[in-house]
């Protein structure tokens, strides 16, 4: 018995939603995106390359046998199916495709047991770019500041090109980081004695060994105080299991403190190399400080919960003021250290940018701050009620929100004159 593959030599099973036909060829359009741009006036051209083009996917089919015009109806209906379709290609497998032109189904009387179709699909590819985690971008951009900031060390600090007294004149800048550190944190309290130990390893810098590893052990010193800070301000939950003598961690301490703190820190340090001394390997080890801290500074700020628009654009100026002050230094040595330096302000400027985007990310979710007058003496708690009417919980949270916002210390005699309050973004 002859069967249809030996009637119709060429012919290659497929199927298209299920609905099998035979195929005799296909057509792809695949390259490049690209766009031409021309200028007046001038014969050039240029190109910019936009990525991968998979395009349409173009082929006839035939339906063959007995009940061809069943097979036409069964075709007609996979064509009206909307979405995705599932395409089963002779030459490239299953395909994920989707219709984006109307097909077409013939029929003809002098082709009987026979018809003929025609479509156009393309590489179902619906996903979108994921949103963007802001966080991890700052994250990334982070680790990349620090390696730069060790690179610099381990060009500027090489105990095989630097001379003893060159080493000695690099390493006393770690001293007056390590006062910096003690000015700003004081000399009581959680976060004093978290960054003790820290600090007190950076006064120790001295008795490191002068050999290959001096880089990375200063660098590691130098971010270690920035860190231990950073550190109080995160929650740190105690192991489910151990010992039990062991001390419960101490509570996280306001994550606009420390950052306070370390973006203090981080301007005191960049200031510790005059303007326009470039002096070198100082100057370096006080970029690297400060890098190396302003990272720390992003990171506590990242436990900063914001309870206003206006917070969140006062903190993401302190941060930016904290990232420019160290770009500051970077410019001002990059003419003795051109390309260790410029590392280290391109990176800054990524790390700027990140920070940037990661506050318009939450920013349009946050209340906004609004300034009332108010005409004469009125409890807070009635202040509270004209703003967002009879609930109770929505009353506690204005009214406390209207006494500590605007340091009211008669809740019952609030004004006459302006007061602040929060509302709905």
């Amino acid at each position: 018995m002859i069967s249809i593959d030996d009637m119709f030599d060429g012919l290659i099973k497929a199927s298209f939603r299920g609905v099998p036909f035979w195929m005799p060829n296909s057509r792809e359009t695949v390259g490049r995106r690209v766009a031409k741009f021309l200028f007046p006036g001038r014969n050039d051209r240029v190109y910019e390359d936009l990525g991968a083009f998979d395009g349409p996917i173009t082929f006839p089919g035939v339906l063959i046998g007995d009940d061809f015009v069943e097979q036409a109806q069964a075709m007609r209906a996979a064509l009206r199916t909307p979405g995705r379709a599932l395409l089963l290609h002779p030459w490239f497998g299953e395909l994920d495709v989707i219709l984006v032109e109307p097909g077409t189904v013939s029929v003809d009387q002098h082709s009987l047991r026979v018809a003929r179709i025609e479509m156009t699909v393309e590489l179902f590819r619906p996903d979108q770019p994921p949103p963007t985690d802001t966080v991890a971008a700052i994250n990334a951009a982070s680790a990349d500041l620090g390696t730069q900031a060790n690179n610099l060390l381990a060009a500027v600090m090489a105990p095989v090109e630097l001379a003893v007294a060159a080493i000695g004149t690099g390493l006393a800048v770690c001293a007056q980081v390590a006062g910096v550190f003690q000015g700003v944190v004081g000399v009581a309290g959680v976060i004093a004695s978290a960054a003790s130990a820290a600090v007190a390893g950076l006064l120790a810098v001295g008795d490191l060994a002068i050999d290959a590893t001096l880089p990375a052990a200063l660098g590691a010193a130098l971010a270690a105080p920035g860190a231990a800070i950073a550190l109080t301000s995160e929650t740190l939950l105690p192991a489910a299991v151990g010992p039990g003598d062991l001390p419960l961690p101490s509570p996280p301490q306001d994550p606009k403190v420390t950052t306070g703190i370390l973006i203090n820190a981080t301007t005191q340090i960049v200031a510790l190399v005059p303007a326009g001394t470039g002096t070198a390997p100082a100057g370096a080890v006080a970029l690297a400080a400060g890098a190396l801290t302003v990272i720390s500074a992003i990171s506590a700020a990242s436990d900063i919960v914001f309870d206003s628009q206006t917070d969140a654009q006062y903190w993401c100026a302190q941060q930016l003021v904290a990232i420019d002050a160290v770009a500051g230094l970077a410019v001002a040595l990059a003419p003795n250290m051109p390309s260790t330096a410029g590392a280290v302000w391109r990176s800054l400027q990524a790390l700027r940018a990140t920070v940037i985007a990661d506050i318009n990310a939450v920013i349009g979710r946050l209340p906004v701050v609004q300034t009332y007058t108010l005409l004469d003496s009125t409890p807070a708690w009635l202040v509270a009620q004209a703003l967002v009417g009879d609930t109770p919980a929505a009353m506690l949270g204005m009214y406390l929100d209207l006494v500590n916002r605007n340091n009211v210390a008669n809740p019952t005699c609030m004004g006459p004159g302006a007061i602040e309050a929060l509302v709905a973004a």
